[in-house]
């Protein structure tokens, strides 16, 4: 199974994010990999970029430095092997990287479970 996780951590607090991480990782068949998608914190954040995610109803309380989200997912049973960013991502197929800075704070980590 790969199990794609896009778009949402960032909307959850630690203990959603943990309980669906133990519930992928039990209904996870050998061989199987977990791409997690995550943003870590915007050092600049706006007060109208808070807002408007805010009146969107989306306000975004599960941002996670990559060293959280490494202890999250080894906490939980996966076993990370790799996680990039955009910049990293953009380099390995000879691109630019993002001229955004705030979608630089986009990540995946590719995380297997811990075998048993």
């Amino acid at each position: 199974t790969a199990w794609v996780w896009e778009g949402v951590t960032m909307y959850l607090d630690d203990t959603a994010l943990r309980t669906t991480l133990r519930a992928i990782r039990r209904a996870s068949a050998p061989g199987s990999v977990l791409l997690a998608h995550y943003h870590e914190p915007f050092r600049r954040r706006g007060r109208l970029r808070e807002l408007f995610f805010r009146l969107l109803g989306e306000p975004q309380i599960g941002e996670r430095w990559r060293e959280t989200m490494r202890r999250d997912l080894s906490a939980t049973g996966f076993d990370v092997v790799e996680d990039v960013g955009l910049a990293e991502q953009a380099a390995r197929v000879g691109a630019p990287p993002p001229p955004d800075t705030e979608l630089r704070v986009s990540r995946i980590a590719v995380a297997p479970p811990t075998p048993t």
